[in-house]
């Protein structure tokens, strides 16, 4: 486990480079595992992942250790697959805005992997 400084602001920075704008906490915060992809603007490539954490004001995603998302970058998100951890009456747009205001290391399935927090534009209705 790293130890994290605050650099003030609501931003911190982990032993390991990982930074972070703080949020204020969420209450609704719900394991799923859904498919997703992270459309960048400008020359910035799409990003397949897979969000492991949702609520209303963002979600939770992990994309392959190779990729790069930066603190304060833009995304549509587009969500690819059905949804696994929300209930029927759960609804989502097709694609939403948010932005990366979190990243770390991490490993899924034994694998190398950057999982990142995304604040979405407007908070979604589920």
């Amino acid at each position: 486990m790293s130890a994290t400084t605050h650099v003030g602001s609501g931003v911190s920075q982990s032993e390991g480079g990982a930074t972070a704008v703080q949020a204020a906490p969420v209450a609704s915060h719900r394991p799923v595992e859904m498919a997703a992809r992270l459309v960048g603007f400008g020359s910035r490539a799409a990003v397949d992942c897979v969000a492991t954490d949702f609520n209303p004001e963002g979600l939770f995603v992990l994309v392959a250790g190779e990729s790069r998302l930066c603190v304060g970058e833009r995304y549509e998100v587009v969500f690819t697959d059905k949804v696994h951890g929300l209930t029927a009456d759960d609804s989502l747009p097709d694609g939403c805005y948010a932005t990366v205001v979190h990243t770390e290391h991490c490993t899924r399935s034994g694998a190398a992997a950057i999982g990142a927090g995304l604040r979405f534009d407007r908070p979604l209705l589920v």
